[in-house]
């Protein structure tokens, strides 16, 4: 079975006039010398020989027919001149006419004919059409290879195959890291020219057996034909990944773009085609999370993993319209006056029948669909109008991903919340980790500078557990940073623990960055921070995150009283 199907665009396509006469005028000097042989020699001949005159005529027809296929008029011409002389002789034979009373009858058998042929031809030209719209339902428009369709056809096919025959495939689903990257900075032309010639070469890179196709964005799937062994699929995977990494030019620039492949060898489990790119999918993430700019096979606890993502993708886009997110606010303590000087929101997702799911699993997949955007944009509503009511001098940090930090519209979603809530920007702090600046995404930048321009401040998360971290406090102006939990933890009880600490909250200290200590859960350890000179803590022991009636309770108590006992 062949799995690789061409698709070609119609194109004009230009002939010269003369070779077209050429050809109709020999077709109709052939036709009608081989007309002749009937007309003449049928009615006076014997059996055999009229057998032998219909098989040579019938012959030459076909043959005719056949050559002349790329010139339709010439095999019109041919064709119908041999039918008429054949005509003439069937009647002189038949009917015993004289020759003009049978060229009378042949001229009217020429134009019943005529008739049925025009019909033929409108019959032929409406099921190509049909069968060409067919096709371009099955096409993708700017890569011309098969869509999502075409993709599922042809791995049906190869199931069915499978099914009968034994005969295994592989399907591969690959994925383009750093596509987002290239159309943020060149712009849509060279993210579709990028998008065409990964095309052609994941074809370069397959066999003629093999098909490949376009599924969605910078999504690519490839059926791989006769692969049975995770060492053959491991070859394929190589060969695509070997002609991918090569460099692109589009208007002599240079794009770059590693890609990513889940594989999935087929097995008798697999009933369906959805399983089988699901289970492909599901290994693709894996790819992305562990393995990034190369390939990972996959295995049944990817399939839980896959089924547990698509729940949750499918619950969350209803969890907001039903109220199911809550925010949590968790106090930062300031070392110097023991007063609460901020408080961190954090987002809680109360599903009606799963009960509390934990951030770690849901804002992955948010993330991964796209519905981070619709959650973060509801946090920073929510977290303005909450921080609103509050005494002045108390701030609201939240959390921004860097799936968010891409998005062009981040700085007018927080100078909306910021009006609608009546929220001062300068008791707003955005709080953003490293991963936010590993592409360099000029959308990122902006975003940093509007947010800055406004008055708001910036934060740097989980500082000191990254290798870009000292790179960032380089190049970008952040007001403070959130020392690890890792390094917190040991403060006090391990010597080179708290010796980096002290380093990093006297480094911040020289370029004027306030330090807030992450994960502070013993008194030991607040005691340590506050003769290190660390300018704010947060943490269990001070208190856990809580609703916003505790908080608040929590703030008119403490922020009037001068103890620091606040244990949650």
């Amino acid at each position: 079975m062949q799995f690789k199907r061409q698709y070609i665009a119609n194109e004009a396509r230009s002939v010269s006039l003369r070779g077209l006469a050429i050809a109709n005028q020999s077709a109709l000097a052939f036709g009608c010398a081989w007309a002749v042989l009937p007309a003449l020699f049928f009615a006076g001949a014997d059996e055999t020989g009229q057998l032998v005159l219909t098989c040579i005529v019938a012959g030459m027809m076909g043959a005719g027919a056949f050559t002349l296929a790329s010139v339709p008029m010439a095999a019109k011409i041919f064709c119908s001149l041999i039918l008429a002389g054949s005509a003439i002789g069937i009647f002189r034979e038949h009917f015993k006419a004289g020759f003009y009373i049978s060229l009378l009858m042949t001229a009217y058998f020429v134009v019943l004919m005529r008739a049925v042929w025009i019909y033929y031809s409108h019959l032929k030209k409406h099921v190509l059409e049909n069968y060409e719209a067919e096709q371009l339902v099955r096409v993708d428009t700017l890569t011309r290879l098969p869509n999502r369709i075409g993709f599922h056809e042809d791995a049906r096919h190869a199931l069915e195959r499978y099914a009968r025959t034994g005969e295994s495939f592989t399907i591969m689903y690959l994925d383009l890291d750093g596509f987002k990257l290239v159309n943020d900075r060149y712009g849509h032309r060279a993210g579709d020219q990028l998008l065409i010639e990964f095309g052609r070469r994941l074809e370069k890179a397959v066999r003629g057996v093999d098909c490949v196709a376009r599924m969605s964005g910078d999504e690519f799937a490839a059926v791989a034909a006769n692969v049975n062994t995770p060492a053959e699929a491991a070859a394929v995977a190589d060969r695509i990944l070997v002609e991918c990494r090569k460099p692109i030019f589009v208007d002599d620039v240079e794009l770059k773009a590693a890609v990513s492949i889940g594989i999935v060898i087929v097995t008798p489990d697999a009933l369906d085609v959805e399983t089988l790119i699901r289970r492909a999918d599901a290994a693709l993430y894996r790819a992305k999370q562990t393995n990034r700019g190369g390939f990972c096979f996959f295995s049944p606890s990817q399939d839980v993993s896959a089924n547990e993502r698509k729940a949750l993708k499918d619950a969350m886009v209803l969890a907001l319209g039903d109220h199911q997110f809550a925010l949590n606010f968790q106090p930062l303590l300031d070392l110097q006056t023991n007063r609460i000087a901020a408080f961190e929101a954090l987002v809680r997702w109360n599903h009606p029948s799963r009960g509390m799911i934990s951030p770690e699993n849901f804002i992955p997949v948010a993330e991964e669909s796209g519905m981070i955007h619709a959650i973060g944009n509801w946090v920073l509503q929510e977290a303005c109008h909450t921080a609103a009511s509050w005494p002045d001098d108390v701030r609201i940090a939240i959390n921004v991903s860097a799936v968010q930090f891409r998005d062009p519209m981040l700085v007018e979603a927080v100078r909306g919340a910021l009006t609608t809530s009546g929220l001062a920007a300068g008791r707003l702090e955005i709080e953003l980790t490293e991963t936010a600046f590993l592409n360099e995404c000029p959308a990122t930048h902006a975003n940093i500078a509007g947010l800055r321009a406004m008055g708001i401040k910036l934060l740097l998360d989980d500082f000191g557990t990254g290798y870009a971290s000292l790179g960032i406090l380089q190049n970008v102006k952040c007001d403070a940073l959130k020392i690890d939990r890792s390094f917190i933890s040991k403060a006090g009880r391990d010597e080179v623990s708290t010796v980096i600490v002290a380093s990093l909250v006297k480094m911040a200290q020289a370029l004027g960055i306030k330090v807030i200590a992450e994960g502070v859960e013993s008194e030991t350890q607040l005691f340590v921070l506050r003769n290190l000179g660390c300018d704010y803590a947060q943490g269990y022991y001070i208190s856990r995150p809580a609703d916003r009636s505790v908080c608040e309770g929590l703030l008119a108590r403490h922020n009037s009283a001068t103890s620091v006992a606040m244990t949650g």
